[in-house]
This record gives C-alpha cells, sequence and structure tokens, in this order.
C-alpha cells in the first residue's frame, strides 16, 4: 500500500492513499464468496452460483461491501504505520471522493484521500538548559524555635482578670457596632482580640485601654480617604476609607494569656521521652515539610521554564472545545452551590481559553517528554505505591487494592507514579540555578 502524506498545516494531514489492485481483488473475491455461501439462487446449489451470474445481481452490493473494508483498513493502517495522533475522529467529508462515489474495479488500484487533524510535531527545549535550585534542605535553630512557639501558643490558656482594667498585651472580649451615616457597616457579637497595635482597627487600640469588664463606651474616629483595612481579618471589607465611623464597644471579659513553659514536662504532654526527643522530632518535621515545598517549588520553576521553551502549536478548535468543557463545569459547579453563573464576556472568554491553551499544552508536553524519555509505569510499581498506602492507613494490601480498583483510583494513582518519574528526571537533567551574591 502506498501513502504519500502532506501537510495542509501544522496539524492537519491529507493522506493520499493508494491501495494495490491485488488487494482490491481478493478483498472483492471474498465479498463474493460471502454471498456466495449465504444465498439461494435458482438453479444452482448453495454456495455453487457462478461468479458471473452473482456480477448480474449483487455487483454493486459487493462492491459496497469491499470499499466499506478496504477504506477503514487502509486509514487505520495508514495513520499506525505514519505514528499520527489523531486528534479527533474522521468525518465523512474527510474523505475524498466520498466514500459513495468511490469507484471500484478489480483491474486497477483503489485510490483515495484521508484529512485528519493530528497531534502537531512538539519541540522540546534541551533539558539541561533548565535551570533550578537544588540546594540541601536548611532548616536553622530560629526555624525549629518558630515552631516550637507555635506549639505553645496553641496550648496556650487565658486567665480571667475581673477586677483589672484592659491593657496592652491583654486579650478582650468585644461587642462592636460600627455605624456611618446612619447605617450599620461592621457588627461583632463577640470579637475576641489582642490588645496591641496589631489590631484589626488600630485606630480604636487607644479607646479599649483602660476600660472595665461591662463598660460600654462610644466614640468616633474619621478615617483618611487613603485608608486600608488590614487583610485576613474580620473587617478587611469594611468600607472604611473616607468616612466618619461611629463605634460602641461594651467590654465583655478581659483575660491574660498565659503560654506554658518549654520544658521536660511540655515535650511528655505531646507524649516525647523529654525536650530534646521534641526538639528532635520537630526538626525532623520542619526537615520533611521543607523537602515538600521545596519539591513542589523545583516542580513549579521547571514546569514553567518547559512550556515557555517547548514550541507547541495548539489547534483552535481544540483550545475552544476545552474552554466549552471548563463553561460546563462551572455552570454545573454554580448551580450545585445554588450560586449564579456569571455572564460570559469576552474577557472572560479569553481566560478560559488561555487556561485551556495551557492544560492542552502541558498534557502534551509531558505525554512528549515520556516519550523521549522512555518512560512507563510498570504494575510493579503501581502494586508498590498501595501497599504504601495501604501501610500507612494500617489496611491489608490486597483488601486496600481492592478499594481502589472499585472506585476507579488506579489510573489516579498510575499517573501520579508517571508524573514523579518525569519530574525526577527533569531536576536531575536541569542545571543548578545560580544564585545571586549580594
Amino acid at each position: 500500500m502506498k501513502v504519500d502524506i502532506q501537510d495542509v498545516s501544522s496539524y492537519r494531514k491529507t493522506l493520499k492513499i493508494e491501495i494495490p489492485v491485488e488487494d482490491v481483488k481478493k478483498e472483492i473475491d471474498e465479498a463474493y464468496d460471502k454471498v456466495n455461501s449465504s444465498v439461494v439462487i435458482p438453479g444452482f446449489r448453495k454456495g455453487k452460483t457462478p461468479k458471473s451470474v452473482l456480477k448480474m445481481r449483487f455487483n454493486e452490493y459487493i462492491k459496497v461491501e469491499a470499499i466499506e473494508k478496504l477504506v477503514p483498513n487502509a486509514i487505520k493502517k495508514a495513520t499506525n504505520d505514519a505514528k499520527l495522533k489523531i486528534l479527533r475522529p474522521l468525518k465523512t467529508e474527510d474523505i475524498n471522493p466520498p466514500v459513495e462515489e468511490i469507484k471500484i474495479s478489480e483491474e486497477e488500484p483503489l485510490i483515495f484521500e484521508a484529512t485528519f487533524d493530528i497531534r502537531p510535531e512538539i519541540i522540546l527545549p534541551d533539558l539541561t538548559k533548565l535551570e533550578v535550585d537544588k540546594s540541601d534542605i536548611d532548616v536553622s535553630k530560629e526555624n525549629v524555635d518558630n515552631y516550637l512557639e507555635g506549639m505553645r501558643q496553641e496550648r496556650a490558656t487565658y486567665i480571667p482578670l475581673e477586677d483589672e482594667a484592659a491593657d496592652k498585651g491583654n486579650y478582650v472580649k468585644l461587642s462592636i457596632t460600627a455605624t456611618s451615616e446612619g447605617n450599620t457597616i461592621k457588627e461583632e457579637k463577640e470579637a475576641v482580640i489582642e490588645v496591641s497595635e496589631d489590631m484589626p482597627v488600630p485606630e480604636i487600640l487607644n479607646y479599649i485601654i483602660g476600660m472595665k469588664t461591662g463598660e460600654e463606651k462610644d466614640f468616633s474616629v474619621s478615617f483618611p480617604t487613603e485608608y486600608k483595612s488590614k487583610e485576613n481579618t474580620p473587617w478587611q471589607d469594611v468600607p472604611l476609607a473616607g468616612k466618619e465611623v461611629n463605634f460602641h464597644v461594651i467590654l465583655l471579659e478581659i483575660s491574660q494569656k498565659v503560654l506554658p513553659a518549654l520544658d521536660d514536662d511540655f515535650a511528655k504532654d505531646l507524649g516525647e521521652e523529654d525536650l530534646q526527643h521534641l526538639i528532635a522530632k520537630v526538626w525532623n518535621q520542619i526537615v520533611d515539610i521543607s523537602r515538600i515545598i521545596n519539591s513542589a517549588q523545583q516542580i513549579g520553576d521547571l514546569m514553567n521554564q518547559l512550556m515557555q521553551k517547548s514550541q507547541v502549536d495548539v489547534p483552535e478548535f481544540l483550545i475552544k472545545e476545552q474552554a466549552d468543557e471548563f463553561i460546563k463545569q462551572d455552570k454545573l459547579e454554580a448551580k450545585k452551590n445554588q450560586a449564579e453563573f456569571e455572564e460570559i464576556t469576552e474577557e472572560k472568554m479569553k481566560e478560559y481559553e488561555k487556561q485551556a491553551l495551557e492544560l492542552i499544552k502541558e498534557a502534551w508536553v509531558l505525554d512528549k517528554l515520556s516519550e523521549t524519555e522512555g518512560i512507563a509505569v510498570t504494575e510493579e510499581e503501581v502494586d508498590g505505591k498501595i501497599r504504601e498506602m495501604a501501610l500507612a492507613k494500617n489496611m491489608e494490601f490486597q483488601k486496600y487494592k481492592k478499594i481502589q480498583e472499585d472506585t476507579n483510583r488506579i489510573d489516579s494513582i498510575r499517573s501520579s507514579i508517571w508524573r514523579n518519574k518525569i519530574f525526577n528526571i527533569l531536576i536531575s537533567k536541569a542545571a543548578q540555578k545560580q544564585k545571586l551574591i549580594v
């Protein structure tokens, strides 16, 4: 079989296929034999009807049968031999001439064309030209001390101060109502805050200092037009800038925060032998966490470089199809959450298409990298990962594996192993990133 591949674009190819006359004749003969064995013609025994008689009665049927076998089989063989990655199924209009108009004869080759959308050639960069920070994990004493301090903070106790006035360093429970121009802009019934400059609204600090439990106070604060509320607090979205705000505050409770001593007793309360064992455990935990964070940063850095330096031409129709899929998912999610789906503006559509392009490009580049580096995942590796997961959950391997199979998670596990292999190769081949000397 002769196949001539012609480029229409970077992702569209036309295959001119010529099926040899001997293959055409063989298929026609087989079609005749099939008819001969299944029909009875008056005057002839079943299966013994001469070909000339069958030709007169079933010629068109025979030709259609032969074409419907020859054409798909030839297309499949041609695309497989050329190792073309088809992007979407072949349509009727992609075959020229149309199947119903193809002329077939036992005396000549069968010639037709088929046009495909295929995955374009992907050109990867030299992996050794990528750069990544391969520095060892460095956990300092300060890192350990900060972690231990966080543990102390989590286990702090609060001692009520019933007869004292609020002062810096105390914790107070407040009822706060903030109004402006007659409208309530913020109300908190039991806000627990530390009396310090780090309060969500530091401007009320001096009004709180000196108040006693049960005391109420009204005061006003003028906020400048450029005022910005502190982020990550209940007040971050409250419109204070440029307003005269009236506050009504009731002090409900005053308490003093007491931290546990960092000693052997503290360690024993956490199940450790003594403080030194606790410090060693904390150090190991920080190292493990740091390695996970470092690995994620390495992967993110390398993927950004790989995507920027790889040459990939993604067809517009694929980007549109994937963007439409994102829109469907978002609509479904909005419906689940009883939220209103925002109208798709031109700007929003561009964002969907950008996400679609990134998703397709990443999938293709990783697939190409896997192909060039010969990356594969064995069943032994999948079982090994499942065994590791089962051990972490204190479950028997076969039972845990059955759960993964029943919930269709095996492919996800295989994909995770595959991606890790790719990233390990990227990290091993990339050059050490040069650090700036300050």
